[in-house]
């Protein structure tokens, strides 16, 4: 598949979740196509498990995916959990490829098209990844270089990785040093060192949940959100998991507002995002997130003035 083709399917996927009214033509037009390769592509993307829902006319919209997974891959670990993430890919929604097996499957069919040899940085993802699930099936342990958040700094840590999350964005796995389990962010793994040495800590791996910023915890905290234009772009570009709990407010005309409504295990990954877009946010229903951002908002002035 051209590169071409690829990044129209991925702008067209962009433009229907989520779609209340644009049309065939409307997204023909944005997207510089005709309206005989609009219908072509959605054809394509219900072949390949993809669910497009017609709304009214010509309207059309995605609504979360579910994708069959590799039996041969998984066997003998726990699939990745199906739930609203279905869809996304790598940060961004990508199901416009040939096979629908599972996500694992289409990272391979880019490498061996090569489409990926102008791409790097996905590629060592890629090869990631490759090793990560390589490891989860035999149970073997990996050594991960790892640009640690918690730790401020680059480490080594020996991991027991045994579920995905995100569609391979995060690895559950346990961590020997910690004792504990975590959720790791592929992207920030420097290298990937499969070990010769068996899981040692099965009866302790435990799943959290995670939500659309990268927060993990054991329940949800809802919010809702209203963002105009600007901030929604903004976020469903950094967070586009978000994406999928967004939706048009049909008070405002022409896209103007957009409400977000999910639930977040931790404040800390919201609230970085809202803090720099607080003329452009307004919190609807959050009660601990308005406090939450009031003491964040002190500390700022006690820095600055």
């Amino acid at each position: 598949m051209e590169h071409a083709a690829i990044e129209r399917m991925l702008r067209l996927i962009g433009i229907l979740i989520n779609n209340r009214s644009y049309t065939v033509a409307d997204i023909a037009g944005k997207i510089g196509i005709d309206r005989r390769t609009v219908y072509r592509y959605l054809k394509t993307f219900r072949e390949n498990g993809i669910k497009v829902k017609k709304r009214y006319g010509s309207v059309y919209t995605i609504e979360p995916c579910t994708i069959a997974w590799a039996d041969d891959v998984f066997k003998g670990m726990a699939a990745p959990a199906n739930g609203p993430e279905d869809g996304i890919i790598l940060q961004r929604p990508c199901q416009d490829l040939t096979i629908h097996t599972g996500t694992y499957e289409a990272m391979k069919e880019l490498e061996m098209n090569d489409i990926l040899n102008d791409a790097p940085y996905l590629q060592k993802i890629v090869a990631n990844v490759s090793l990560l699930v390589k490891a989860a099936s035999t149970r073997k342990k990996v050594l991960v270089e790892y640009e640690s958040n918690w730790r401020n700094r680059r480490c080594s840590v020996v991991i027991e990785p045994y579920s995905f999350y995100f569609y391979f964005n995060y690895v559950w796995c346990f961590e020997g040093e910690k004792r504990k389990n975590t959720a790791m962010r592929i992207s920030r793994m420097i290298d990937v060192k499969i070990l010769d040495e068996e899981w040692s800590s099965v009866p302790k791996h435990r799943k959290q949940v995670i939500d659309a910023f990268g927060c993990w915890g054991h329940k949800m905290k809802p919010i809702k959100l209203r963002l105009t234009m600007q901030a929604r772009n903004l976020m469903t570009e950094a967070h586009p998991i978000s994406m999928i709990t967004m939706r048009e407010d049909t008070d405002y005309p022409d896209g103007e507002k957009w409400i977000l409504e999910t639930g977040v295990c931790d404040y800390s990954g919201i609230t970085r995002y809202i803090l720099g877009m607080l003329d452009e946010v307004e919190i609807l229903e959050g009660e601990g997130l308005k406090e939450y951002i009031r003491a964040w908002r002190e500390k700022i002035n006690a820095v600055v003035l």
